[in-house]
This record gives C-alpha cells, structure tokens and sequence, in this order.
C-alpha cells in the first residue's frame, strides 16, 4: 500500500513538473517571438545590456522610470512633475517596405489623472505616420488612444491595426501625459509589427 501511494504521489509530482516546464517554455517562446516580431526595438522594456539602469532604446525624461518586478513584468511610469506640460516618450519606427498594414499593441494603466484646461488634455497614446522628409501624413492618420480622461484605470491592452498609406516612411509614436496637471501613466509591452 505504502509503495503504490509513493508511486502515486511520484507521478503527480512529476506531471506538475512537466505542466510547469511546459508552461515556462511556452512563455519563453512567447517572449521571444514579441521581441522579434516587433518593429521596436526592446518592445518589453526587458533589456538593459550596457547596465545604464535604463531600458535600451528608450530615451529618458523627467517624470519617467522604469520598474521592473512591481507588476511582474518591467514597465515605463510616467510621473507628471510639471502641470500642463507633454510628459510623453517618443518613438519614431521605420516601416518595412512593401508593408501594407501595421498592428499596434500595449498595455497602459494610469493613475490619479487630473485633466488639464482643455477636453483633449489627457493621458493618451498619439501616433501618425511620418514620410521619409519627417513630413506628418495626413493619410491614414490613427486616432488617438485615450489611457485616461481623468482618474484611475487598471492595466488595460490594446491592438489597432493600421493601414499603411503610401510614402510612409515612420510610424510615430508618442505616449503619456498630453498636458494633463498630474498622475501617473504606465505602459508595457509596447510593440509595432508589420501584420500578416
């Protein structure tokens, strides 16, 4: 009796071990196909390989810092530090050519937002596209993504698929405080990839 409830417990444990394995490679795999697939570069704020502290490819600014472990994923915080100024990071990505469409995608969450002067001052994703001048696109322009209009929201994701209008050359990408009075913005897993 006692071998068989020993033989027992040995396979439980031993099937949890393989789901375990099993799920870690899967998140692995996963990981790894975000960071390749996407037009920007250290699209999961993971990478730091000159150990600056500071996420590679993503320029600093004041307000911004980067967490690594609160959330279980690294992250960008964005602090308003001055009322009524941009506080936003920004991107410019290069679009492949022959693309037709881009797939952008995130998580955001904010906090304490408090809007400023006017209805559009807000926490809020912007982009467009750019031509191969730096001359904005009027083409295709994608609407703003709205974080937070005011007060608090939770992680949320997002996924716009965008087409590509002709003579884009950058996909520009602009995030966080659109002159809001104060809060807080974070923002994960950002990535652009070209859609299949």
């Amino acid at each position: 009796m006692k071998s068989k409830i020993n033989e027992l417990f040995s396979n439980q444990t031993s099937g949890r071990l393989t789901m375990l394995s099993c799920f870690l490679l899967v998140a692995l795999i996963t990981i790894a196909q975000a960071e390749s697939e996407s037009l920007i570069r250290n699209p999961l704020f993971s990478e730091d390989a000159n150990a600056d502290g500071w996420p590679d490819s993503w320029g600093k600014l004041p307000g911004a810092s980067w967490l690594k472990a609160d959330e279980g994923f690294p992250f960008m915080r964005l602090e308003q530090k001055a009322p009524g100024e941009m506080r936003m990071i920004y991107l410019k990505v290069p679009i492949p050519a022959g693309a037709s469409e881009v797939v952008f995608s995130g998580k955001v969450r904010a906090e304490a937002v408090v809007p400023g002067d006017q209805i559009w001052f807000d926490a809020r994703i912007i982009s467009q596209y750019i031509d191969v001048e730096g001359k904005k696109m009027n083409d295709g322009k994608p609407r703003p993504y709205i974080i937070a209009k005011k007060g608090t929201c939770a992680w949320k994701e997002f996924e716009y698929t965008y087409p590509v209008p002709e003579g884009a050359a950058f996909f520009q990408i602009m995030a966080g405080h659109f002159q809001t009075e104060s809060g807080t913005v974070d923002l994960a897993e950002l990535s652009l990839r070209v859609a299949e």
